[in-house]
């Protein structure tokens, strides 16, 4: 089977843009629940949220248009290093894989299909005499030992 798809690449990006998300939101519900620093801890985790979705993006993206998989493995690795600021790298568990999933989608080339053989070509009908029963050449008019003509 040939790969048309960057499929380990966008899985591992897919995974990892889900740990990042996840984090950012536990750092907003954390952040709900304190009252000083809830404001910044609520827009640091939206902002991990944020690096989240777009990594996910980024791995559906190069999943579904391989054509573009170098910008997209681009957009997965920029919003894994960006989701240090935002969601702790996803426990550095959603860094890590978004990280290898992007270089992964970065140098993947899809795999060239076998060419296809060309049909064999047409044999030649054989034909024989009705006279004499030698085979004779499928454009003779006459029978080259007999000269009996060859009915068409």
């Amino acid at each position: 089977m040939s790969e048309r798809k960057p499929i380990a690449a966008s899985a591992l990006s897919l995974v990892g843009g889900i740990f990042i998300l996840i984090a950012g939101f536990l750092i907003m519900a954390v952040g709900s629940l304190m009252p000083l620093l809830g404001g910044l801890m609520g827009a640091v985790g939206a902002f991990g949220v944020l690096c989240g979705v777009f990594v996910i993006l980024g791995a559906s993206m190069m999943y579904n248009r391989p054509e573009q998989h170098v910008t997209w493995s681009i957009i997965v690795i920029i919003f894994s290093i960006l989701s240090w600021f935002g969601a702790l790298g996803g426990w550095f568990i959603g860094f890590t894989l978004g990280l290898i999933g992007g270089i992964l989608g970065l140098i993947w080339k899809p795999t060239a299909r076998p060419p296809t053989p060309p049909p064999p070509p047409a044999l030649p009908s054989i034909r024989v005499c009705t006279n004499c029963g030698r085979e004779i050449s499928p454009s003779a008019k006459f029978c080259p030992h007999c000269g009996k003509p060859i009915p068409e």
